[in-house]
């Protein structure tokens, strides 16, 4: 091949390569937008729980950080009865609860028998061949304020005419979680209700006092905040 020839075929080759080389450099024209990500917030429905006198209780139990179940015992028992309680018109147990939404949505409030009751003997030598749990009475009132006598509605059971006054309803209505009584909205944000709840044997209504005599009753009253 002759030398001018060699020439002119190196720079082909060179015009190439800078042609190829380049062609990253010298792209069209672009524009470029971005939308930053946004974070996903989601709401929260936490439920207090204080018995007039007693701790306040939180659903989430421990930690309010680690929530898990949302569901937790109360410290608190809902009654302290004394031994050898009797039937009578003036022996009602009466507590005062206060319920408090802490959560960031509101919920349904409802209300269960979260354990179903117990009945037994008691430790003495003589008791009756009954079941407690079937004569126990009782009432659920909202009140306007904590303890407040006969402002607010007879929540169970909704048909009494005096629910402050006359425990007058069993437990068949509040046995568990699926049959739970709704009592209405519980408002975000440290949304409050308050309740009385009352208990009382009855007073010789049944004619079958005698076989619960020395008898042990025992249920827990559950509450629940469902979000709306």
């Amino acid at each position: 091949m002759g030398t001018t020839r060699k020439i002119l075929m190196a720079v082909v080759l060179v015009g190439a390569l800078a042609t190829a080389s380049g062609s990253g450099t010298f792209a069209g024209f672009n524009a470029t937008t971005t939308n930053a990500s946004s974070a996903f917030q989601t709401g929260t429905v936490v439920l207090s729980n204080l018995k007039q006198g007693g701790t306040t209780c939180f659903s989430y139990g421990a930690s309010p950080t680690a929530i898990g179940t949302n569901s937790n015992a109360c410290a608190d028992n809902l009654y302290s009865f004394a031994a050898n309680q009797k039937p009578s018109a003036s022996n009602i147990g009466t507590v005062n609860l206060t319920l408090t939404n802490i959560g960031s949505l509101p919920g349904t409030l409802k209300v269960y028998a979260s354990t179903a009751c117990s009945s037994g003997p008691d430790a003495g030598s003589y008791h009756g061949n009954g079941n407690l749990c079937q004569f126990l009475k009782i009432s659920i009132q909202e009140t306007t304020t904590l303890g407040g006598a006969g402002n607010g509605a007879c929540i169970y059971p909704a048909a009494a005419s005096n629910c402050a006054a006359v425990a007058a309803g069993d437990l068949s209505s509040l046995n568990n979680l699926a049959s739970a009584l709704s009592v209405g909205t519980l408002a975000a944000t440290n949304g409050v209700r308050y309740f009385t709840v009352n208990v009382a044997l009855p007073n010789g209504a049944s004619g079958a006092e005698n076989s619960i005599m020395g008898l042990t009753a025992s249920w827990a009253l559950g509450w629940v905040l469902e979000q709306q």
